[in-house]
């Protein structure tokens, strides 16, 4: 008769779980509950930068809440430029990435909107546009036009990752975005 303690050994158990977590397919783009499914991203090609809109990439309404209830929320967005091949990987070209942080004042019912790439360090007194700082970004100059090969085809992938700041972020999310927000545009430059 096998003994179970050499079959299922903690070691052997450990290899198995880690195995069956690192091939689930779906785990790295789970969305969280109430999270706005994945739209593309609205890229444009001017004539010395390559500039994006994304707008509504998370739900409003939890962020809200969180605010109004007196949270600091900050929100990450990070943006990759890659050139498209056929039969290779694609050519990392560049990231960016900005963080938006909203931090509230309950007793003035204030709320402080602070950018530090963008130079904006304000003060409303409307939720809804603390919101909207923190979930719309248009315009936004992602990469100079002359680093870029003419005739090629581009992917800009937006990741947004949403932190009320309650807990630090685990040192495995730089591997894993388990709940953070997708979004991609394409564009090819012109001849």
């Amino acid at each position: 008769m096998i003994e179970l303690s050499a079959i299922f050994s903690p070691y052997r158990l450990f290899i198995l779980v880690m195995m069956a977590v690192l091939t689930l397919p779906s785990v790295g783009n789970a969305q969280p509950k109430g999270a706005i499914e994945p739209e593309n991203i609205t890229v444009h090609v001017g004539p010395h930068l390559i500039r994006c809109d994304a707008v509504d990439v998370v739900d409003a309404k939890p962020l809200a809440l969180m605010l109004a209830q007196g949270a600091t929320v900050s929100v990450t967005w990070s943006f990759s430029i890659a050139r498209q091949r056929s039969y290779w990987l694609n050519a990392h070209v560049g990231d960016v990435v900005v963080t938006r942080v909203v931090t509230s004042d309950l007793i003035s019912r204030r709320w402080h909107l602070h950018d530090p790439i963008a130079g904006t360090d304000e003060v409303t007194d409307a939720v809804a546009i603390a919101v909207r700082f923190l979930t719309h970004i248009r315009n936004f100059p992602l990469i100079d036009r002359s680093l870029l090969a003419p005739g090629a085809h581009y992917t800009v992938t937006l990741t947004l990752d949403v932190n009320d700041n309650k807990q630090p972020p685990a040192w495995w999310r730089q591997w894993v975005d388990f709940g953070a927000q997708k979004q991609t545009g394409t564009f090819v430059l012109p001849q």
